[in-house]
């Protein structure tokens, strides 16, 4: 028996398309930049992860605090040391384990066990997503979770088309798609015992 029970899943654009995006190739180049790496490494997230939209509300966020060359130069600051403790969370040869032991083998390994999966399932897509292929995995994940277990189990797919990867940036309320969806229909988000009820 697993020791840990999980009663249903939500998968927000699912990185189970991995291994057939040309991230495994360009990720490990990225890993082994050298001192390119901080530019490479954030200029790949900078063009995949963040849409226009984000860019423009961040951007927007950044200039309503900038009102004298001290707080330009402060915002500037604060963007360089935000950079820098990614470098640090993510240096490159954890960037290139996790691509290479979490992402590469993991999507493979999920291949042949869908059937393995029998928790009832939300899957949220951004169509716009340009780091992965989300809106067609999606998709993919739907017939594939529906198709190779038993097929009372609910699934279901929810797709942003406007949005990217970075899907949960608080541009729509989640808990009111998760009460939406007939994955959680039986669950009571009004009782203290539900983790997210007490989040809300």
């Amino acid at each position: 028996k697993d020791p840990i029970s999980i009663d249903r899943l939500v998968l927000v654009n699912p990185a189970t398309s991995y291994d057939r995006t040309g991230w495994p190739t360009l990720g490990a180049l990225i890993a082994k930049s050298g001192p390119a790496f901080p530019a490479m490494g954030i200029g790949a997230l900078m063009a995949t992860a963040v849409q226009r939209d984000q860019f423009i509300r961040i951007g927007r966020q950044i200039m309503g605090r900038i009102n004298s060359t001290a707080s330009a130069r402060a915002e500037l600051d604060n963007m360089f040391q935000a950079g820098s403790q990614i470098m640090k969370l993510l240096p490159p040869s954890t960037l290139e384990w996790r691509l290479k032991e979490w992402l590469l083998l993991g999507s493979f390994l999920m291949n042949d066990r869908f059937d393995r999966v029998t928790q009832p399932a939300l899957i949220l897509t951004g169509g716009g997503d340009r780091l992965l292929p989300s809106g067609q995995e999606g998709r993919r994940l739907l017939k594939t979770l529906t198709h190779k277990s038993n097929h009372s189990k609910v699934v279901d797919l929810v797709e942003f088309e406007d949005s990217g990867h970075a899907l949960l940036d608080g541009s729509f309320d989640l808990l009111t798609v998760m009460k939406g969806s007939a994955v959680f229909k039986d669950v009571d988000f009004s009782s203290d015992d539900t983790p997210i009820a007490a989040a809300e």
